[in-house]
């Protein structure tokens, strides 16, 4: 009806199509979320690997409020770049992706001294520099969930 009226693509894709199309995505994404959350944490405990899922399992366990909310934005910012790379695609992707694989490939101790080294050892300089470092793998599972998001059928079929 929209098209039939003479709206713009764009303008039908914002009122029309975005609203409708906003709860499954969120649901979806949330849910891979919460299931790569708890991947890490039962690959971290069988393989004896100390990540963030052990810790945020430590921190819920001692009631440690600072430290669960940490590793909830390392989460989030993953997740939130990740999304962004895989529904902009083109060069977004790519500079993102470069950036992230240059970070990762750089051991962390040695990475998290040569910022703190440039910037400062403030502390919050160094929760923020263990924030960035340890949200570039989240980067790269969120980017891979919502890319097999992005070729699902009622994804195809809403283009």
């Amino acid at each position: 009806m929209a098209k039939l009226k003479g709206l713009r693509p764009s303008r039908i894709i914002i009122k029309h199509a975005l609203p409708n199309a906003w709860s499954p995505i969120i649901q979806l994404a949330v849910l891979n979320l919460a299931y790569m959350i708890v991947g890490g944490v039962a690959i971290e405990v069988v393989f004896v690997y100390p990540g963030l899922g052990a810790l945020i399992v430590d921190a819920v366990l001692n009631r440690d409020v600072p430290v669960i909310q940490g590793t909830a934005m390392v989460f989030v910012a993953g997740a939130v770049l990740g999304f962004i790379a895989a529904t902009m695609g083109g060069g977004v992707d790519q500079l993102l992706s470069l950036v992230v694989d240059v970070v990762i490939s750089i051991p962390t101790l040695i990475a998290s001294l040569i910022v703190l080294s440039a910037v400062g050892t403030a502390t919050p300089t160094l929760a923020l520099v263990i924030r960035i470092i340890y949200a570039m793998p989240v980067f790269h599972i969120t980017r891979a969930v919502a890319m097999d998001i992005e070729v699902m059928d009622y994804v195809e079929v809403a283009r």
